[in-house]
């Protein structure tokens, strides 16, 4: 069973097959591991198949940049992504679908006994990341730099995902980890949450978004629009947007894509 089921986590990462019309990719963004996501997304997938009538496959990548490169060389059909890789994809064509009805901001994790009490503290303090290209690190460090704090000269550690930045901490391997609530309320069952505290950032940017491949035919874009709103009604549904913290969904406007203009420009010099 667990040889089986490691088998299909390698092909979900990475095999990529040709699409064919009773067969959409979805890709999602490696925010946690490859368990979790098909298990929090799994009632999504089995709506949008059913209401469209195709076999939607999950994928994800081993990274952010490979999942990055796989969308821009359309390996998925529909994809959830990161504001600030969906601003990018955007403009390279990819039709905005919808993103979450709520706005994401930092989130600074320190343990509960340390010292630490704001951002200017974390001056020569070790920074423990998800990931240098999350959104959550991107707008993390723009608001240290807000800050005064040169981040050349700080100690950044990047680590796989936001639990294990976050348990950096815990174990003292690091001072602060930058993450989001978002997963930290999805964390809240693995780990010792009276061992940390949070410090609020505030930056505010849009959450994550939905979209659409350009070679995604327009009447499926407009059927998947319909199809995630009616999910939202759902028990199912309704379910998935309180566990994940989401809310709901909402229409990407171009206000949203004008606030992540320097996140942008933060992002591409790790990208290009």
């Amino acid at each position: 069973m667990i040889v089986g089921l490691k088998f299909i986590l390698i092909f979900l990462i990475f095999v990529s097959l040709p699409s064919f019309a009773t067969t959409l990719k979805m890709g999602i963004f490696p925010y946690t591991d490859p368990i979790q996501i098909i298990k929090i997304h799994n009632d999504l997938r089995d709506f949008i198949s059913k209401n469209l009538g195709v076999e939607v496959e999950i994928y994800t990548a081993n990274s952010f940049l490979q999942y990055y490169e796989n969308t821009k060389n359309n390996h998925y059909d529909i994809i959830i992504t990161p504001p600030h890789f969906g601003a990018i994809h955007i403009i390279q064509g990819f039709v905005p679908v919808y993103r979450y009805d709520r706005f994401l901001s930092p989130v600074y994790v320190v343990r509960e006994d340390s010292d630490i009490k704001e951002i200017k503290d974390f001056k020569n303090k070790k920074i423990a990341l998800s990931n240098h290209v999350s959104i959550s690190s991107i707008s993390g460090l723009v608001e240290m730099s807000s800050e005064k704090i040169d981040i050349k000269s700080t100690n950044i550690v990047n680590t796989k995902t936001h639990q294990a930045a976050v348990t950096s901490v815990i174990f003292g391997e690091s001072d602060v980890a930058i993450t989001t609530h978002t997963p930290i309320n999805q964390m809240s069952n693995n780990i010792d949450m009276s061992k940390i505290k949070l410090i609020e950032g505030e930056i505010k940017v849009p959450h994550v978004f939905t979209l659409a491949s350009p070679n995604l035919d327009k009447e499926t874009v407009v059927k998947l629009k319909t199809i995630l709103k009616d999910f939202e009604a759902t028990k199912e549904g309704k379910e998935f947007f309180t566990k994940t913290g989401f809310l709901g969904y909402t229409d990407i406007t171009k206000k949203d894509l004008d606030s992540l203009i320097m996140f942008i420009i933060e992002t591409k010099k790790f990208i290009e």
